[in-house]
């Protein structure tokens, strides 16, 4: 099977994409605002070979957290964010190298797209994240409705996705 052909994108010292090896890469099983405790398992996968890491976000406490990880972090460090966009903002305030969004989470359009522009002006990638417990159809997304065959679930992840990387190239990502 040929690769597709992708444009390389870093993050931290890691390229992604365009003739880079795969990157193995994981989320931590800690509360990210138990600090050392994140730091300790990110260094642990580190010497496993992991070489991005990504933390869950849930909260604001996990949120004030992140500086410090990325500080302490030998890996580029991903903030996995769900439903409030104001926390993917305080994790690019933060530092980190990425933030991964998921728009069927998300139904603060307005934040969705501040974030875009924050993530943008610091050079934050951001890697926009769809699964199929998440999506819906959305109101003026111009996505087809569900129906009764076997791939509308996929297409409609797909155009969820697709949607989300429109609006975040327009806002400048």
């Amino acid at each position: 099977m040929e690769r597709r052909k992708t444009r390389p994108v870093s993050v931290g010292a890691v390229t992604i994409g365009g003739d880079a090896p795969i990157s193995v890469q994981s989320m931590t099983k800690t509360h990210t605002e138990e600090v050392d405790a994140t730091v300790r398992q990110i260094e642990e996968l580190a010497e496993m070979g992991c070489e991005i890491i990504r933390c869950a976000v849930p909260h604001r406490r996990a949120a004030r957290a992140l500086r410090r990880i990325a500080k302490d972090s030998p890996l580029p460090l991903i903030a996995d964010i769900h439903f409030d966009p104001r926390l993917a903002l305080q994790a690019i305030e933060a530092g980190v190298d990425g933030v991964r969004v998921n728009p069927g989470t998300i139904s603060d359009m307005d934040g969705l797209k501040e974030v875009f522009r924050a993530a943008a002006s610091a050079g934050t990638k951001v890697r926009v994240g769809v699964n199929s417990g998440s999506v819906r159809p959305r109101k003026g997304w111009e996505v087809t409705e569900r129906g009764a065959g076997g791939d509308d679930l996929a297409s409609l992840m797909v155009q969820e996705a697709l949607k989300c990387c429109e609006i975040a190239e327009a806002e400048g990502c």
